[in-house]
C-alpha cells in the first residue's frame, strides 16, 4: 500500500474503539488522524474505499451515519474482560463480542466466528474450576492417552488425584487443564511407538491384548 494508506490505516487502529470499530465520517477521520495536513475530503473517502476492498475494514450505516470495524480485529487483539463501553454502534447482525463478519480472510482462513469465540471463552471458564479434573472432556483424554504412556483409566485417576490433592490442600490454579499437562508430561514418557506390556499391547492410548 502507498505510504499516506498506510499512515491512513494506522490511524484508525489508533482511534478505533476496544470492539475495533470507529466513526467513518471523512471529517471525523480528517480532525482525529490528519488534524494539521491539508487533506481532502474526497482522499479520505478514496482510502476508505481502497482499505474496503483490501479486505482490511468493512463500512457500515448506522441511522444515518457511517461507521466502519476492522475486519480481523479479534484475531490480533485478545478481548479483555476489563475494556471499555463501545464508543460506536454495532453493526447489524452482530454483538459487542465480535465485530468480525465471518468473511474469508486475504490469506483464505476463515475468520473466528461469534459461535467460536464464545466457545473458546466457555472453554477458559471450564479450565478455570477445579472440577474441570473430575469432569475431562473425552477427547482430551485420548490425546493425552494416544501421546503419552498412559491408558485412559490412568489419565482420569491422575486427574482425581490433583483433584483430591487441590481440595484437601485448598490449591488454587489459573488453569486446571494446564495443571493436569504438566503433572502428565512429568509422570509418564511420551509415546515413541506400540508398547508391549505383559499380554498386552498399548497402542493410541488402549490396552490391545496379544493374540
Amino acid at each position: 500500500m502507498p505510504l499516506q494508506i498506510r499512515l491512513f490505516y494506522i490511524g484508525l487502529i489508533v482511534f478505533a474503539d476496544d470492539y475495533g470499530r470507529f466513526k467513518a465520517t471523512t471529517k471525523w477521520l480528517r480532525a482525529k488522524i490528519f488534524p494539521y495536513d491539508d487533506i481532502a475530503s474526497t482522499q479520505v473517502a478514496g482510502w476508505l474505499a481502497s482499505l474496503q476492498q483490501k479486505n482490511k475494514i468493512k463500512l457500515y450505516e448506522y441511522n444515518g451515519e457511517t461507521f466502519g470495524y476492522h475486519r480481523h480485529w479479534s484475531k490480533f487483539n485478545k478481548p479483555r474482560k476489563d475494556r471499555k463501553e463501545a464508543l460506536f454502534p454495532f453493526p447489524k447482525g452482530l454483538t459487542n463480542l465480535q465485530p468480525d463478519d465471518n468473511q474469508a480472510t486475504t490469506n483464505g482462513q476463515p475468520d473466528v466466528t461469534l459461535e467460536e469465540r464464545r466457545g473458546e471463552e466457555k472453554r477458559g471458564e471450564e479450565t478455570a474450576s477445579p472440577k474441570f479434573l473430575i469432569s475431562l472432556p473425552e477427547e482430551l483424554i485420548k490425546d493425552l492417552s494416544a501421546k503419552y504412556e498412559a491408558t485412559e483409566k490412568q489419565i482420569r485417576d491422575k486427574a482425581e488425584t490433583l483433584y483430591n490433592y487441590c481440595e484437601a490442600k485448598g490449591r488454587k490454579y489459573k488453569n486446571y487443564k494446564a495443571f493436569l499437562l504438566n503433572a502428565v508430561r512429568k509422570d509418564f514418557p511420551e509415546r515413541s511407538g506400540e508398547k508391549k506390556s505383559g499380554s498386552y499391547i498399548i497402542t493410541g492410548g488402549k490396552e490391545v491384548p496379544l493374540n
